[in-house]
């Protein structure tokens, strides 16, 4: 059971990332690139290790959050709009705008459950100064490491922050969708078809049906 289960995550994540659209989407990013520039100047509190007590209080209501915002995405509009958002892009072979929507927003539930299990671990101080002369090893190495884990564990903490932004971005993208929808509906132009079949009139080859 958990040889599936391990089967199973390692699948989803494979699949998220896809759908996410991989590297070229992540380095693409400007959440990411504020986010190095936010890391770089709180380089003290990586060995200090500020930033982990702050990660411990404000990463979990923030996945809440991104958790939230990801219900509401997937409870805009009714069926019949959900069912022309799966319906994009099909023809040209491509995913569905709400995959995408979806799989970013678990991929900013991934980046803040990892920044959350960084910090918990550099909490509990494994790479101590105390026991590496033991093994042979400098006891600066574990400042380095401390250093290094701490300024990974940040980053993860500042993007996964920042990707709440990208959220409110996209459901607010999914709205204007809903709202443009909505109003074509409305005005009876919700395909062309419908436009050119209202502009030409009635069809001469119409008639009324009789009622028995």
């Amino acid at each position: 059971m958990s040889r599936s289960s391990n089967t199973n995550l390692r699948t989803n994540l494979v699949d998220v990332w896809r759908d996410y659209g991989g590297w070229s989407t992540l380095f693409s990013s400007g959440y990411l690139g504020v986010a190095l520039l936010v890391t770089a100047g709180l380089w003290r509190s990586f060995a200090e290790g500020s930033w982990a007590e702050v990660c411990v209080v404000v990463m979990p209501p923030v996945l809440g959050l991104t958790l939230a915002a990801a219900a509401i995405l997937t409870s805009i509009g009714g069926d019949s709009f959900r069912e022309r958002l799966a319906q994009l892009g099909r023809d040209r072979g491509d995913r569905a705008p709400i995959i995408e929507r979806l799989s970013a927003f678990i991929f900013a539930m991934v980046v803040q459950i990892v920044s959350l299990l960084i910090a918990i671990v550099f909490k509990a101080k494994p790479f101590s100064a105390d026991w590496l002369p033991r093994f042979g090893l400098r006891a600066e190495v574990a400042d380095w490491v401390n250093f290094s884990v701490g300024a990974i564990g940040c980053l993860f903490l500042i993007y996964g922050i920042l990707l709440i932004l990208g959220a409110a971005f996209s459901i607010r993208a999914v709205a204007v969708v809903y709202v443009r929808d909505a109003r074509r509906e409305a005005d009876g132009t919700s395909s062309p078809s419908a436009a050119k079949s209202r502009n030409r009139g009635p069809s001469r080859s119409s008639k009324p049906t009789a009622k028995h």
